[in-house]
């Protein structure tokens, strides 16, 4: 099941980045970052604050990678 918009359709992947990027800066106001899972707990998206927390490139690098390998197996292993 993807992001569902207002009229109960699939959103389209220009819609769903104009979504997250809004939401991002929503959390970056707030000093947050936003992380996004795909249903196995991979990243799918991570907004620019994670740069800030966790270095300089870390919100592209992630994608992809299993959510554990960022909060740590303490919380996910």
């Amino acid at each position: 099941m993807g992001v569902m918009i207002a009229t109960g359709q699939p959103a389209r992947p220009d819609e769903l980045r104009v979504m997250l990027h809004g939401l991002g800066q929503v959390f970056g106001a707030l000093g947050r970052a936003l992380v996004c899972l795909g249903p196995d707990f991979r990243i799918l998206h991570g907004t620019p604050e994670l740069d800030r927390l966790a270095g300089a490139g870390a919100a592209g690098a992630m994608a992809g990678r299993p959510v554990e390998e960022l909060l740590g197996p303490e919380l996910l292993g």
